[in-house]
Parts: C-alpha cells; sequence; structure tokens
C-alpha cells in the first residue's frame, strides 16, 4: 500500500485537494473491482474504456508492468478482453499482440462471452476470475476468505445481528452463499 499511496497525485475537486491513483493503479483498482462485482455495472467498464482510450503507447507498457508487479496480469487480460469486445477499444500495436497471444480457456471464454453478450455472471465466477494466476494455495485462500471472511467483515456484512455468535455469523453466511446460486 506504501507504493500506492507513494505513486497517487493529488487532484483538485471542488476546490478541495483529493488524492488520486496513478492512472496504472487506478486502471487495475477499478478493473479488480468490476471483476468483484461480476462486471456487473456497465458504467465501471465505460469508465475504464474511458480512461484507455486517450492512453499513449508508453501508458500501456507502465500498465502491463505494473499489473505483472502486482500478480493482475490475468485480470488486466479479462477486462481488455471484455473491453475490446463490447467497445471496441482500440490497443496499441504492441499490447495487443500481447493479448493476441493470451488465448482465454473454455471456462474463461464461457463467462466473459456472456458478458459481452449482455447476460450476467453466475455469482461465483468472480472467484475464478480474480484469483486467476495464483498457485493452488494463494487460490484456496483466496476462495476461503472471500466465502467466509473474518468474524469482523461478518459482522459488517450481517450489521442488523450483532448479538449472534461468531459459529451462528459463519452458519448465516452459508444459508447467505447457497440462496445466492441461481440456475441459467
Amino acid at each position: 500500500q506504501e507504493e500506492i499511496f507513494r505513486n497517487a497525485h493529488l487532484i483538485n475537486v471542488e476546490d478541495a485537494a483529493a488524492l488520486c491513483l496513478n492512472p496504472a493503479d487506478q486502471f487495475l483498482y477499478l478493473s479488480l473491482h468490476a471483476l468483484k462485482h461480476n462486471l456487473e455495472r456497465l458504467i465501471w467498464l465505460v469508465d475504464l474504456c474511458s480512461l484507455a482510450a486517450r492512453w499513449k503507447p508508453a501508458d500501456w507498457r507502465v500498465l502491463i508492468a505494473r499489473a505483472e508487479v502486482l500478480g493482475q496480469k490475468m485480470q488486466l487480460y479479462y477486462i481488455l478482453f471484455v473491453l475490446t469486445k463490447i467497445f471496441n477499444l482500440d490497443l496499441p500495436a504492441e499490447f495487443s499482440s500481447h493479448l493476441n497471444d493470451w488465448k482465454p480457456n473454455f471456462f474463461e471464454r464461457r463467462a466473459l462471452g456472456r458478458r459481452i453478450n449482455g447476460r450476467p455472471l453466475s455469482n461465483m465466477t468472480q472467484l475464478y476470475l480474480i484469483s486467476a494466476g495464483r498457485s493452488l494455495r494463494e487460490r484456496i485462500s483466496f476462495v476461503k476468505e472471500t466465502l467466509f471472511p473474518r468474524p469482523k467483515i461478518l459482522r459488517q456484512i450481517f450489521s442488523d445481528a450483532p448479538h449472534l455468535r461468531n459459529s451462528q455469523l459463519y452458519w448465516k453466511r452459508f444459508l447467505q452463499i447457497l440462496a445466492s446460486f441461481k440456475p441459467d
């Protein structure tokens, strides 16, 4: 986080100073946010496309380097795949070749294709897309923490029930997850 803040810059918002992420970090974090929410809001994709549309080749090089440093290369490819298909985002030739060399697997094609065709992604798709490119151990840890976060987080999710014990919170979370599975 220190590096993210060190690379941020001040902007003026309604006559007040606000800290803004550098463009590469902004793009990557907006991408992760969109993936976390199954790419459900078209406006998030529009924001990403608008941000990238005015970039120069040097900006794209910084983006790919930053994605590699943060271990977010696959997530970047997912977002760019969707943006190029929905909005015909024009990528610089050198970056386009990176994306052309990447071949989504069956699950990735199916999941991203659903969104490209205007259909929603399943609620569990995010677990696969966000954890892509990680080791099996890291993926299991991510899935576990996402599905069953620490009690402190569960208390925020279920703020209407502060009296529940930790075991009750986890049971409630389990039922919430079951309810989220909807047939296609």
